[in-house]
């Protein structure tokens, strides 16, 4: 035990003591080589005195009280090493103070808890209230309402996040849903006529969505952050039926939800990508798993519906799916370990649990291949949503993002380090697991929610921004809301100092990062729906009747169409080459979609050569007649990178076309009849 606290202790201090040099503005990579280099060797040393018989002399008079003042010196290091990797602002003395007062409130609350017993119909009523709660405190209630009218003129130079750019950067990251989702409306196929980097259920899960909802940015915004807020619920439930309290769980989701909802750029509702169109499969999945191990009279039929949810993960997108791999393995390699029986017998049954996930995956692929060759009539092509993968692997991607490098004491290393400790924990513990049937839903939530975290981490790795971070850290706080309360609970396991030590730190990272969030928490949190439904805030039925009805965002939207509406009857097609957020809006509000298959221009550029491969045949094919809705685009805002695909696009309709001007607007947009050039011949 005394070895065991040194190793951890040392390794703190070498962590501790590399901080130090760099914040004096030294170099702290000798610090961190010749530190670890001379704990791995007296590590080793002592391991070796042990296994030999010889206990070294500082072990010799080692017992309980000095093993309990060796995990309290480690105790104490892992405290300052938490700050080692917390912003400055936080270190402050009077951020510091506060937290140490809230999280001592928040001790009160959790011990004066745990003395009350409430009857089954109070304690539903709460948790039923708690999900309330955190689904009105995810979504997002007013969005970019307050912002308009949109300038996207104005939006030049601005900051990405501040203004007209920042709702300029919403529409981008919305459009790319959108467009191919409109696509999908109006009978195109995902992998053969549109394409998107988020994958392929996601596409036709919105479609359908959207076949009953209006089409358009506002919708888009609350369908994405209550679904968001949903999946943050199903993390409640997850800690809810793992056997963790009511209030620590509480309070883990809201300090996580401050935390990854609250405190970042945009919410959710304008970055769909950050919240459960992304990770909601794999929050319904490790729910799925947790209930299994709850109820084992139910286990048979949640066991299926987790392979259902693989396989839906699986023809959603190759992310969702190596999440849900992750979530599903984990959780079933912590159910073998546990079992009794043969060792050997224990991994044949883990893996053939594995082989029928893989399974499940396989078969949902080859279901959208088949469905796709039947109603599109042809089948798809992964190519284009394989570039999109390759792409997004580098750290830049041409004409989006050039993606920042990790900040040396960046806080996502210690989150990465608690998944580290979690996954160890969690393997120490499969044999009481054993022993005590009770635990078996704890360490099997455990598992899922830690190898969740730990993949989804490489998403803050790849992209190194620390908003990304916050992005996929909510794992981090269910994490840390398990351990936790398993060791308030260890009762006699745990002597009653060691209890109260690790709910107060368990408490004071919650209040720590909730005093770090607060001043974005408090301009962000006044658009939720929570704060709406608050009396004296902004009416919540009038914003999201507002947002649901799809608010016009760029006024020039409004002109394009009116031209469509009174030059292009519904039924005739009509090409569209604008810019792709006012192209996407205008289509939307008329109820069509582009006559080329472009998609997102802005996406589609991204992999111009396989779009431009399902264009050509279209353009070939139009014809002579169709209208087409274009605009003059002022020279400050033409970039030399920016629209390849739809210059690309323009270059094939002039071999084949002249164009008549038909009628324009103020704003620059003209509607053009596509008239037969002399001499071109229609392939």
């Amino acid at each position: 035990a005394v070895l065991a606290a040194g190793a951890a202790g040392g390794v703190l201090a070498v962590i501790l003591a590399a901080r130090l040099v760099s914040g004096a503005g030294g170099d702290a990579a000798p610090v961190l080589i010749a530190g670890v280099v001379a704990w791995a060797v007296a590590v080793a040393a002592g391991l070796s005195a042990i296994r030999s018989g010889r206990r070294p002399p500082w072990l010799l008079a080692a017992g309980p009280r000095e093993a309990t003042a060796a995990w309290a010196v480690a105790g104490a290091l892992a405290l300052a090493d938490v700050l080692a990797f917390v912003p400055d602002r936080v270190r402050e003395p009077g951020p510091l103070a506060v937290s140490l007062i809230l999280a001592g409130a928040l001790a009160l609350v959790v011990l004066g808890a745990q003395r009350v017993r409430l009857p089954r119909g109070a304690g539903v009523a709460l948790d039923v209230a708690a999900v309330v709660l955190i689904v009105l405190g995810v979504v997002d209630a007013s969005s970019f309402l307050p912002q308009l009218p949109y300038d996207p003129v104005g939006a030049l130079g601005q900051p990405f996040a501040v203004g007209d750019n920042a709702i300029g950067a919403q529409l981008v990251h919305q459009g790319f849903y959108l467009g191919p989702v409109n696509d999908v409306l109006h009978g195109r196929a995902v992998l053969v006529d549109t394409y998107s980097q988020y994958g392929v259920g996601v596409i036709y899960f919105l479609a359908a969505i959207f076949d009953v909802a209006p089409l358009g940015y506002g919708p888009m915004g609350l369908i994405s952050s209550a679904l968001t807020g949903v999946a943050c619920a199903a993390g409640y439930g997850a800690l809810r039926l793992a056997g963790c309290g009511r209030v620590t769980s509480a309070i883990a989701l809201a300090a996580g939800i401050a935390t990854t909802q609250l405190n970042t750029i945009g919410s959710s509702a304008e970055f769909p990508s950050t919240g459960a169109l992304r990770f909601g499969p794999a929050y319904l999945l490790i729910l799925l798993v947790v209930a299994g191990a709850r109820w084992p009279a139910r286990e048979r039929a949640l066991r299926v519906a987790a392979l259902a949810v693989v396989a839906l993960s699986a023809a959603w997108s190759a992310e969702a799916l190596g999440y849900a791999l992750a979530v599903y393995g984990a959780a079933r390699a912590v159910e073998a370990a546990i079992a009794v029986g043969p060792a050997r017998a224990r991994l044949v049954r883990w893996i053939g649990q594995i082989g029928w996930a893989i399974a499940a995956a396989a078969a949902a692929i080859a279901l959208v291949e088949v469905l796709t060759r039947v109603f599109a009539g042809s089948w798809p092509d992964w190519s284009p949503y394989l570039a999109f993968l390759k792409l997004y692997s580098s750290r830049t991607v041409p004409q989006v993002i050039v993606f920042p490098a990790i900040s040396a004491w960046s806080t996502g290393f210690a989150v990465g380090a608690l998944y580290l400790a979690s996954a160890v924990a969690t393997v120490r513990l499969t044999g009481a697991g054993r022993v005590r049937p009770e635990l078996r839903p704890r360490l099997v939530a455990a598992a899922a929610i830690t190898a969740f975290g730990g993949v989804s981490f490489s998403y803050w790795i790849t992209h190194g921004a620390p908003f990304s971070l916050r992005w996929v850290a909510l794992p981090a706080a269910l994490v840390v809301a398990l351990w936790v309360d398993l060791i308030v609970r260890a009762r006699p396991a745990l002597p009653r100092p060691v209890r109260l030590a690790g709910l107060g730190v368990g408490l004071w990272l919650a209040a720590l990062v909730v005093v770090f969030a607060w001043p974005q928490v408090q301009a962000t949190g006044e658009r939720t729906a929570l704060v709406h439904a608050l009396p004296g805030a902004p009416s919540l039925r009038h914003d999201v009747g507002s947002l649901w009805h799809a608010p016009v965002v760029d006024p020039r939207a409004v002109e394009g169409e009116a031209l469509l509406r009174r030059y292009a009857p519904h039924h005739r097609p009509v090409v569209v080459l604008t810019e792709g957020d006012l192209g996407l809006e205008i289509l939307m509000r008329t109820g069509r979609t582009n006559a080329v298959p472009l998609g997102h221009p802005l996406q589609s550029d991204l992999i111009p050569t396989y779009v431009l491969a399902r264009v050509r045949p279209v353009v070939d094919g139009l014809s002579p007649g169709t209208l087409a809705l274009t605009e003059i685009v002022p020279d400050s805002r033409i970039r030399d990178n920016s629209n390849v695909l739809l210059h690309e696009t323009i270059a094939l309709l002039a071999r084949r076309f002249t164009s008549r001007p038909v009628a324009r607007t103020k704003a620059g947009l003209i509607l053009v009849r596509l008239e037969p050039r002399p001499g071109a011949a229609r392939r």
